[in-house]
């Protein structure tokens, strides 16, 4: 299981409250982040963040923005880790944001691995991603790095075992086949999703959502199992390290 350093990196995150619109607090953090670990990043005028930093590199990517609550900015300091059975859980009051910082965190556990990625955080997914990923592809889509990356991870999914792919049209079958195949371990599987950057960024590789293990997204009943969280980090580093970066997307089949 996570380290207790990585659990108070995890609880750091939950205990920013960051509704869309109003995400500086967790982009600072973020920003602090990436410099204490010297690594290079962009942030544009709307307040998105990303690292280009190696060619041919998978891309990991999560938003920072949450769907606000009325309570959620008061009480976010009560999120915490409770034991259950043989797991742990992080809840709060109200809706705690794990959509999305359940990806967020991952992806700042993979960057302190030290491995090549290559990553956006984006903002406002929530209400649409205008001022986030749609912004980012405009500006970064013919960034030699960018045009280099075989395929991305998007870190956004409910639940723990969906792989958001081929059935909603994010990568080829082959693409999503390769996925399943190391997913058996992992106890992943595809299915049908709703939403998310991936919408966007399958206008230029292959790729999927995967779920990051929380549970009733967008309420007051928002909770995330940390057992789950585990799985899906070895999952994310199963696939860097073992999916082959040469299958086709759909753009290079046209």
């Amino acid at each position: 299981m996570f380290s207790e350093e990585h659990k108070k990196l995890l609880l750091d995150l939950f205990h920013i409250y960051a509704p869309s619109g109003n995400e500086k607090p967790l982009l600072d953090y973020i920003k602090n982040f990436l410099d204490l670990a010297k690594i290079p990043f962009e942030q544009d005028y709307n307040g998105n963040i990303i690292c280009m930093n190696h060619k041919g590199a998978p891309l990991l990517s999560s938003h920072t923005d949450c769907v606000g609550g009325a309570e959620a900015g008061y009480y976010i300091d009560f999120v915490d880790i409770y034991p259950y059975g043989d797991d742990e859980i992080v809840k709060g009051i109200g809706n705690i944001g794990a959509d999305d910082k359940c990806g967020v965190f991952l992806i700042l556990l993979y960057l302190l691995t030290g491995k090549p990625i290559n990553v956006i955080f984006s903002i406002e997914e929530e209400v649409g991603g205008l001022k986030g990923i749609t912004q980012v592809l405009s500006e970064i889509k013919d960034n030699e790095v960018f045009k280099s990356i075989p395929y991305c991870l998007v870190l956004d999914r409910k639940n723990s075992g969906d792989i958001i792919c081929n059935r909603n049209d994010y990568g080829t079958k082959d693409f999503e086949d390769a996925l399943a195949e190391i997913g058996k371990k992992y106890n992943y599987e595809p299915t049908l999703g709703s939403i998310c950057d991936m919408n966007k960024i399958k206008e230029y590789m292959n790729g999927c959502n995967l779920s990051v293990g929380y549970y009733n997204p967008h309420s007051d009943k928002e909770f995330f199992s940390l057992k789950s969280l585990y799985n899906t980090w070895n999952y994310i580093n199963d696939i860097i390290d073992n999916l082959p970066r040469d299958i086709p997307s759909k753009n290079d089949l046209v």
